[in-house]
């Protein structure tokens, strides 16, 4: 939970999941409970989803004229976060105008939803990761979610791992036979790094059409990128065919991460060939799962990296250089009196709302507080 990076665009939800008729959806994402809907002007929106009046779940109300109705008392909240109706006050002038919610900024892309989850102006937001296949009409898409139990982390650098596919991959997709050994370079960005390189498939679970004119068991380029917070991109590719799958791992709490694959294909756009990558998928992330949860790299001195491992390290640095800057979710948790955890990440309606902000502040300095006493206990 303190590695959770806020200040960042998360994939919420698909597009198709927020309608007039599913409103409002709850989501959750980094240890926050959120509820989606959309406002009067049709536009999505996101806001924490904890009443400001005695903390009911705003999700459990519905929306009218375009404001998320509580259904406790009916109090309603606008996509800015401020309460615009309260049916027991007759005079709507005596709205106390710090009785508000925190609103998270949402935008379309891809059929996707994309929540920033931070306080940050508009003009230091990180960009949406770019996938400009996914606006391509000739690549097929495909989408497919699951739930892992652990932490992020160790979770978005196996993908970023990319020399363990012929190892680890070697009953699957990668080839056991030619692993991976040559040199690459890596390209490092404010927002990602990438590199370039040239791999041997499993023969035996190709998944491209064939290609004799590049001979038996031809070199797949694979372009990789990471971006943060939390995104994998890799791009698979020989001749004119084309596969690239987008990676995101969100973490639910502190115990479950949601793994998002939306892959996109410019060659057998067949239900058959979804359902035959689909299973391959699962059976690779299922190969990683038992890994992954073995092991314990926080019992060594420190990690040991070789040459090959550079793309991990500079994606690894690039996440902790992000962490590092202010952007650490952990000073938003709070505990419940159920025993549990929730967080509460601040976002750009306390900056317009001076007062709604300075409360929030006195409170995360009370959590604060109570932490270190039942730390010292």
């Amino acid at each position: 939970m303190k590695e959770w990076l806020k200040n960042s665009w998360y994939c919420i939800a698909r597009a198709e999941e927020l309608t007039v008729e599913t409103q409002p959806l709850k989501k959750k994402a980094l240890g926050q409970n959120l509820a989606l809907f959309i406002d009067s002007a049709g536009k999505y929106t996101a806001v924490n989803d904890v009443c400001p009046h005695m903390g009911a779940a705003l999700s459990l109300g519905c929306v009218k004229n375009g404001n998320l109705v509580c259904p406790y008392h009916n109090f309603g909240f606008g996509s800015d976060g401020k309460c615009h109706e309260v049916p027991s006050i007759l005079e709507s002038g005596k709205i106390p105008p710090t009785l508000m919610v925190d609103s998270y900024p949402i935008v379309e892309k891809y059929g996707l939803l994309w929540i920033f989850l931070g306080d940050a102006p508009e003009d230091k937001r990180p960009p949406i990761v770019d996938v400009p296949e996914f606006d391509k009409p000739e690549f097929h898409r495909l989408y497919h979610d699951l739930v892992w139990r652990g932490s992020v982390r160790p979770m978005l650098e196996n993908l970023v791992d990319f020399t363990h596919f012929s190892y680890l991959h070697a009953a699957t997709f990668g080839n056991g036979a030619h692993p991976y050994r040559d040199d690459y370079k890596v390209t490092k960005g404010e927002h990602e790094v990438s590199c370039t390189v040239y791999v041997k498939l499993n023969p035996d679970n190709w998944f491209f059409p064939p290609v004799p004119e590049l001979g038996e068991n031809p070199d797949v380029k694979v372009f990789c990128r990471y971006h943060v917070p939390t995104l994998v991109v890799n791009d698979f590719s020989i001749g004119k065919y084309k596969d690239v799958t987008l990676f995101t791992f969100t973490p639910l709490d502190e115990n479950e991460v949601l793994i998002r694959m939306y892959g996109c294909r410019n060659f057998d756009k067949s239900d058959v060939a979804d359902t035959k990558l689909k299973n391959l998928g699962e059976r690779i992330l299922e190969e990683d799962r038992l890994v992954i949860e073995s092991c314990i790299p926080e019992v060594l001195p420190r990690a040991v990296g070789v040459p090959v491992d550079k793309y991990l390290l500079a994606a690894r640095n690039l996440y902790d250089k992000v962490l590092k800057a202010g952007n650490s979710a952990a000073d938003h948790i709070y505990e419940t009196h159920r025993g549990g955890k929730i967080t509460i990440l601040p976002s750009p309606v306390r900056t317009a709302n001076e007062s709604f902000g300075r409360s929030w502040k006195r409170r995360e300095t009370q959590e604060k507080t109570a932490r270190k006493k039942r730390n010292s206990e």
